[in-house]
């Protein structure tokens, strides 16, 4: 197996995602933490991007993923600072 050289520092969940790619439910759950049924309640309440069906597979755009990251990196580090 090749090794992919880590170019950056940036270790933040969102540092190997494409921001044209898409990401299907499970790696997105694992970048999330959580697993694949909680990320889809997530996303069925509105708390979580809408994944795209393609090709019969459910895809989140990484663009969404990165937008949500950083709006709740934000927010985390509010509600710990307070």
């Amino acid at each position: 197996a090749i090794k992919m050289l880590k170019l950056s520092e940036d270790t933040s969940p969102t540092a190997e995602l494409h921001p044209l790619g898409q990401t299907c439910v499970l790696a997105a759950a694992e970048l999330v933490g959580v697993s694949r049924q909680t990320l889809r309640r997530w996303y069925r309440a509105g708390k979580f991007p809408k994944p795209l069906q393609i090709n019969g597979m459910l895809l989140f755009k990484n663009t969404d993923l990165i937008e949500w990251f950083d709006k709740n990196a934000s927010n985390n580090e509010q509600t710990q600072g307070a």
